[in-house]
């Protein structure tokens, strides 16, 4: 369950990141580079969706309800 918390933490980081980028300039240059390098490349590695299928398969052994519940909800949080 460790995955689902480390999702919404990178997600959590990575609006900011947009969000404070949006606000300063467009999408050129520097603000690009930023956007790319600690955006997709870092973050995009510490929420990787590869755990969220293996966390999901493990839980789905014993409980497959509540690994379509967690699927679901680390996806799309507002589902369940």
């Amino acid at each position: 369950m460790a995955t689902l918390g480390i999702n919404v933490v990178g997600a959590f980081l990575l609006g900011t990141l947009l969000e404070l980028l949006a606000d300063r300039s467009i999408d050129a240059g520097g603000s690009r580079r930023i956007r790319l390098t600690p955006g997709t490349g870092v973050l995009g590695g510490f929420t990787t969706y590869s755990a969220l299928a293996a966390d999901t398969a493990t839980l789905a052994t014993d409980h497959p309800w509540r690994a379509i519940c967690y699927a679901l909800a680390t996806i799309r949080p507002t589902t369940c």
